[in-house]
């Protein structure tokens, strides 16, 4: 984050002028950005130049049948929601008020105030402890999201102004969608209790771990451009520099402290600071920040939802959940998988048509898995993918959303199998889908 050249307070790249003393503030041109089309190391899907248009939402996966076939298509399909009724319209908005009513209470709950870097699930609480009763109350809420069935739209494709902000939490990354585009994956390996961010190339590549410089008290230092400090030696008595919170620029001194000074030493006068590994949580905490002062005035600027699938380890999601509360966001939506359903504009292909097509290639995904089989035998999962279908009938654009199989050459094959799939030609927009296909013996 810059800092004011007058008074040296931090201030955001979003603000013109600084908040401390009033001074204006010049623009960075080399502020981050957000992506505003895909780009994937393993997977780069391209978005359509056309207006998007959402593939109506898909039903949930059933149990997957016995054999040693692909489940079929009806059962791992995202979930459609109710036709428009004939309902009269005081009963229409007295059902939208009902449903604001609980999203308001909902974001409510997730309003809380938990300082720990890595939660425990509120066990190890005492009743007198404020903190871990609000962290209670964020896995019950997360329980609470696994177990329910709860329809959530997720904006898949660019519509007007809307930020659209989207976190998906899989088992080896996180990965932001944003404005109709997927953001680069922050792949992350645990050691110890730790989540350490590694720079992959690709999801074969093991990747290598980041470092960052942390303060004595923990926090991961950044500089004027709003990067991670590397290099112990730019922490130093005179330098400027920032963490991770709003006004928190501060100068470093030795055996020094007060508001905007920050003692970097210890009582025999040596550096105090480390450079660890840095946590994919204080990767994300950064890039939600200028997120939501980047988009703070897009209608939906202060909303996120954010996706897992059950067997995620809740702390990861009670610590994303944090992050976003922390960055400003109001509304948090967290659902899995199986309930979210897509949207865009416009008219597009029906479930019907698209289901068509699933159904009737499946055939194609059984031969696919049974020949993997014989290669790696009693291994299955589910492969979640999303796609986009143009208005000839191609797909244009192909990812790998989630995977479970632990195999990723078959994973490609599936994906490499679908992106071939062709519908009919329409006169409408493109369909974006997000579809899950289980496999078992």
């Amino acid at each position: 984050m810059p800092f004011c050249k007058k008074c040296g307070a931090q201030v955001f790249k979003s603000f013109s002028s600084c908040k401390k003393c009033g001074n204006a503030m010049q623009d960075d041109d080399d502020s981050k950005q957000i992506q505003e089309t895909a780009e994937d190391k393993s997977v780069t899907p391209a978005e359509p130049a056309a207006p998007a248009v959402p593939a109506e939402p898909v039903a949930p996966a059933a149990p997957a049948a016995p054999a040693a076939t692909a489940a079929p298509a009806e059962l791992a399909v995202p979930a459609v929601p109710a036709k428009k009724s004939n309902t009269p319209l005081i009963i229409t908005i007295v059902a939208v008020v009902a449903l604001i009513a609980v999203i308001v209470w909902h974001v409510t709950s997730l309003s809380i105030s938990v300082h720990n870097n890595n939660y425990d699930n509120g066990d190890n609480c005492s009743k007198s402890n404020s903190d871990c009763t609000d962290s209670k109350e964020l896995f019950a809420e997360i329980e609470k999201a696994k177990n329910s069935k709860e329809k959530v739209e997720v904006e898949v494709e660019k519509v007007g102004s809307n930020l659209s902000l989207t976190i998906i939490i899989a088992n080896e990354y996180l990965e932001f969608w944003a404005r109709g585009g997927i953001l680069p994956r922050y792949f992350y390996k645990q050691i110890n209790s730790d989540l350490v961010v590694i720079n992959r190339e690709s999801e074969d590549d093991p990747g290598k771990i980041l470092k960052s410089v942390y303060s004595k008290s923990d926090s991961a230092y950044i500089d004027g451009n709003n990067e991670f400090i590397t290099d112990l030696s730019a922490i130093k008595p005179g330098a400027v520099v920032a963490t991770l919170s709003e006004n928190s620029s501060r100068r470093l001194a030795c055996g020094q402290s007060g508001p905007d000074v920050e003692d970097i030493c210890d009582e025999k006068g040596r550096l105090a600071v480390t450079l660890k590994n840095r946590s994919v949580y204080d990767e994300i905490a950064r890039d939600l920040i200028m997120i939501h002062n980047r988009f703070i005035d897009s209608p939906d600027g202060d909303k996120v939802v954010i996706v897992f699938e059950n067997d995620i380890d809740n702390k990861k999601i009670a610590n994303v959940a944090e992050r976003a509360k922390n960055a400003g966001f109001s509304k948090i939506i967290l659902t899995k998988y199986s309930n979210i359903f897509t949207v865009g504009s416009g008219d597009s292909r029906s479930k019907q048509e698209i289901m068509a097509v699933v159904n009737a290639r499946m055939p194609d995904l059984r031969n696919i898995y049974n020949k993997y089989l014989k290669l790696k035998p009693g291994f299955s999962g589910k492969v979640t993918l999303k796609f986009t279908i143009a208005p000839g009938g191609d797909i244009i654009s192909i990812a790998i959303v989630s995977s479970t199989t632990d195999y990723s050459e078959f994973d490609d094959a599936i994906k490499n199998m679908v992106a071939t799939w062709k519908w009919k030609q329409i006169k409408g927009g493109y369909s974006t889908s997000i579809i899950p296909f289980n496999f078992t013996e």
